[in-house]
């Protein structure tokens, strides 16, 4: 048992690990000499055919995120009603502008998950996965959102890893053993969902760019990813394990910045913020 429990613990940091190889092709900053030459489209579906997560779905997202980090009604990583609220709008119910709906502050939001969200954090983190594979299959099975990228190639890589996971967990001799396997294993992967939101929850939310008076998405394209990232202090020999998300803000300013060279690149715009009386 104790051998199948570290296999999942090991699945777990793999699909961690892995996703940061998909996060530094889809930006283009894996290797700098070869980046003209890699095969996202094919390199994306063997991502999404390991981790079983639609990359298709990611750079949608994705593109929006950077592009608007944490403004409160378009940045699609902050729109997580009715499990968490980070800004005041949200009490009230809002349309996000990605999804195309109106997110509902509703009973559960009110009642069972907002006021305590400190305490379900961590809880929700270790089953957070399971949302991104529905948000994966809703994203390919809807061609009418008015977002691009999806493929069949996508779709294929999909199918191919919700048959490979289940016959590796079924591979266990007890039921008993196959839930905590999956458990477990998705429980150490949802490190990554901490990663990601720690490094932007925490941080200043922009209001509605609609919203007169206010600098849309927070100011220039400069200013507002300054604002909105937070970056994690860290020795050396950890950023293999953050996959240069540790240097959010940097990345968010410079995403085609392979992550090799993101601690050396540190001081730069640390002085950049500086100059301009930016927080960093």
């Amino acid at each position: 048992v104790a051998a199948h429990m570290l296999g999942a613990v090991v699945l777990g940091i793999f699909w961690q690990q892995f996703a940061f190889v998909g996060h530094d092709c889809g930006h283009m900053s894996a290797r700098t000499h070869a980046r003209d030459h890699i095969d996202v489209h094919n390199l994306g579906a063997l991502v999404t055919f390991f981790n079983g997560i639609s990359v298709a779905w990611w750079k949608a997202t994705h593109n929006v995120h950077h592009a608007m980090p944490n403004t409160v009604d378009c940045d699609p990583d902050i729109a997580h009603l009715p499990v968490f609220s980070l800004h005041k709008k949200m009490f009230e119910g809002l349309f996000n502008k990605y999804h195309g709906r109106v997110m509902e502050f509703d009973w559960a939001a009110r009642n069972i998950f907002v006021p305590y969200q400190h305490y379900w954090y961590y809880p929700i983190m270790a089953f957070a996965r399971w949302n991104l594979y529905i948000q994966s299959v809703l994203f390919l099975s809807n061609s009418n959102d008015g977002h691009k990228g999806r493929s069949m190639l996508d779709l294929m890589a999909l199918l191919g890893f919700f048959c490979w996971m289940p016959t590796l967990a079924l591979q266990l001799p007890s039921w008993v053993e196959v839930v905590a396997f999956v458990l477990l294993s998705h429980a150490v992967a949802g490190l990554l969902n901490v990663q990601i939101t720690l490094s932007h929850f925490s941080q200043p939310i922009f209001d509605s760019p609609d919203k007169e008076g206010v600098a849309k998405y927070g100011g220039d394209f400069f200013t507002r990813n300054v604002i909105s990232s937070l970056d994690v202090a860290c020795p050396t020999y950890l950023d293999w394990f953050h996959g240069g998300l540790q240097f959010q803000t940097l990345h968010h300013c410079y995403p085609r910045i392979g992550r090799q060279h993101l601690r050396k690149t540190e001081p730069l715009i640390a002085s950049l913020c500086k100059k301009h009386s930016l927080p960093y």
